[in-house]
């Protein structure tokens, strides 16, 4: 989808990026329904996001397993950081980790919990 904007801020034109914009309920929703996989959510920490992540989180399917790494933010999770191989190596460490090790679903329950 296109940012129809082009005085937009890069904001508004990335929430139409996101699975979880309000236009793309329907898409959203048959994608989720359809997916038997986990969920993990990785998108950062940088402040200009937090709407996005928040509207993300209250929107998230509570039947699933949902994984990612908290960020230093309640509503964030670590970022893979592609460009940067050493933090992409940690983070797929603690990812295979958590993935291996644990049921994330209270975790992520209870950052949903802190954003009310």
């Amino acid at each position: 989808m296109q940012c129809e904007n082009p005085q937009a801020n890069g904001l508004e034109c990335f929430i139409h990026h996101s699975i979880f914009a309000d236009d793309r309920n329907e898409e959203r929703e048959k994608t989720f329904k359809c997916m038997d996989s986990m969920l993990i959510l990785a998108w950062g920490g940088n402040s200009k996001i937090r709407k996005l992540a928040n509207d993300a989180l209250a929107r998230l399917p509570k039947e699933r397993k949902i994984f990612g790494l908290p960020g230093t933010k309640k509503w964030s999770f670590r970022h893979p950081f592609p460009m940067l191989q050493a933090k992409c190596e940690v983070w797929l460490k603690d990812m295979v980790e958590q993935l291996n090790n644990s049921d994330s679903k209270s975790q992520i329950t209870a950052t949903k919990e802190c954003n009310k």
